[in-house]
């Protein structure tokens, strides 16, 4: 039967072991916490850049409509005008 010396030896080696597990496996789950962190900035990524896009489309669209309004109102005026000069 060991002595409680010796108990309390292996009981402090294999708690030093168990820490050591304890620290590789957190290191482990951080590693895999930042891979899963990284593949969600990657997707958010993905969407700025579709937003952004998106954003642009609907700011030529809206600055096309303005140019076709403008050209409406101006071609009215005109034809306004040419109207009241043939009488």
């Amino acid at each position: 039967m060991p002595t409680p010396t010796e108990s309390i030896r292996g009981l402090e080696i294999d708690f030093a072991e168990l820490r050591k597990d304890v620290r590789l496996h957190d290191r482990e789950f951080e590693r895999l916490q930042l891979d899963l962190l990284r593949e969600r900035l990657a997707v958010l990524e993905d969407r700025l850049s579709e937003l952004r896009k998106s954003k642009e489309e609907a700011d030529r669209r809206y600055w096309q409509f303005v140019v076709l309004f403008v050209g409406g109102l101006v071609t009215l005026a005109i034809n306004l005008v040419v109207s009241f000069v043939r009488k």
